[in-house]
């Protein structure tokens, strides 16, 4: 994906709501994301976006932004935001093949 592209999409997404600062035990979590996304050499591929929304989850948008909801983030330790994360991503590698299918 371009730069333009992720750029327009990033633009999309509705400001309100981000969270920008978090507590040590956050930024470790966001930190476990990052490591897995540069092992899988997708660290350029994704941005990862904390937000405040009711419901615990984490979502990819457009395969280029990982949306991951404070509570998931505060909820589960790091292995399991990893986990989730990697869960995620790989739906990036059935999304070529579900789209020609159709």
């Amino acid at each position: 994906m371009s730069p333009g592209e992720k750029a327009r999409i990033l633009e999309t997404l509705p400001s309100e709501g981000e969270i920008t600062s978090l507590d040590d035990a956050g930024r470790q979590k966001l930190a476990a994301v990052k490591q897995l996304l540069q092992a899988t050499g997708r660290e350029s591929a994704y941005e990862v976006k904390v937000v405040d929304v009711a419901y615990a989850r984490m979502v990819v948008v457009e395969r280029s932004v990982i949306l991951i909801a404070k509570s998931a983030l505060m909820l589960l330790d790091a292995e399991d935001v990893q986990a989730l994360a990697a869960h995620e991503i790989a739906h990036e590698y059935f999304a070529v093949e579900y789209a020609s299918a159709f």
